[in-house]
């Protein structure tokens, strides 16, 4: 069970990066009513988050990042569009830094490689394609920048997340998903011997993903501070 502090709002809607807290933050309906008409009138380039954040997507503020809208949000949602049921980006993450540790490699930033979907979503492969025919560049401009942001907030350098042996880690637990998950007619890939510890099972409900999203995090950002 995690848990800390409560979201930190000051008086004039700025909010705070900070751990964890151990329930959802709290806002009145008059604050929530603000903070929706502050991003539709910026609805071009910003969103809200769960804990009440507006985070500019071309230009992330780092202040306007926190550990707690990126586990909440990847607990929530479902990898591959949600085809295969409950599996969700979080449990993908943690799965595969759990590999990454058992081979010695950066667990930290193998955990951290998704981060960016708390804020564009997990897209799934086939409309990446989709996207990147009708504007070259645009995603990648925008993870990137969000990359960095997530970075500069949660205290790491960003370089970690882009190491090739991430990738490396990220396409075996999609081999791992595909033998488990049993994904109609997905391309089979080999999965190593060496993975042998992670065997999907049921999946993680949203509350367990959360939680065990912030305590890896935890324990792996201690293991390389």
């Amino acid at each position: 069970m995690i848990s800390g502090l409560e979201v930190a709002t000051t008086s004039d809607g700025e909010s705070k990066p900070m751990d964890c807290p151990g329930k959802p933050c709290q806002l009145d309906e008059a604050e929530v009513a603000r903070r929706r008409e502050v991003c539709r009138s910026n609805a071009a380039v910003t969103m809200m988050t769960h804990g009440g954040r507006l985070v500019d997507l071309f230009d992330p503020d780092p202040k306007s990042i926190a550990l707690d809208d990126i586990a909440w949000s990847l607990a929530h949602q479902n990898r591959f569009c949600g085809h295969v049921g409950v599996y969700t980006v979080a449990e993908h993450s943690i799965r595969a830094a759990r590999l990454a540790l058992d081979r010695g490699a950066d667990a930290f930033a193998v955990l951290m490689h998704d981060a960016h979907e708390a804020y564009l979503g997990d897209i799934t492969r086939p409309v990446k394609q989709v996207i990147e025919s009708a504007a070259p560049g645009l995603l990648k401009r925008i993870e990137i920048g969000l990359d960095r942001a997530i970075a500069t907030a949660l205290g790491f350098d960003v370089d970690r997340l882009w190491h090739p042996a991430v990738k490396t880690f990220d396409e075996t637990m999609l081999a791992i998903e595909e033998r488990d998950l049993r994904m109609p007619k997905a391309r089979r890939r080999d999965v190593p011997e060496w993975s042998w510890r992670e065997d999907i099972g049921k999946g993680w409900l949203p509350p367990d993903a959360y939680e065990e999203f912030c305590y890896w995090f935890h324990r792996l950002k201690e293991r390389t501070a």
